[in-house]
């Protein structure tokens, strides 16, 4: 269930939650593992706001996974999943 969140430090912690299991899952020789370590240690001191951080990611991510030439499994899939939901950002109202 997709959770919706007020600030961006909720979602920035959250974030650093899912990317910390994500990196787990990942070979360290990888672009696409190197990707997330350097996104961690952004979340962990943003100087930019979370929401344009974590879109970032999605794009730098999918690139590397791309040209590391990698089959994702059921957990990599489902953690990267959890963290394009988590970079939604709602905007008023009932949509």
């Amino acid at each position: 269930m997709l959770r919706w969140f007020s600030g961006g430090q909720e979602r920035g912690n959250n974030a650093i939650d899912l990317l910390t299991k994500l990196a787990k899952v990942f070979d360290k020789n990888t672009q696409s593992y190197r990707i997330i370590i350097k996104f961690i240690k952004e979340l962990e001191s943003p100087n930019k706001p979370v929401p344009y951080i974590l879109s970032t990611f999605n794009l730098e991510i999918a690139k590397a996974i791309q040209q590391d030439d990698i089959n994702l499994n059921n957990t990599q899939a489902q953690l990267l999943k959890k963290i394009r939901e988590i970079s939604n950002i709602r905007y008023g109202g009932n949509i």
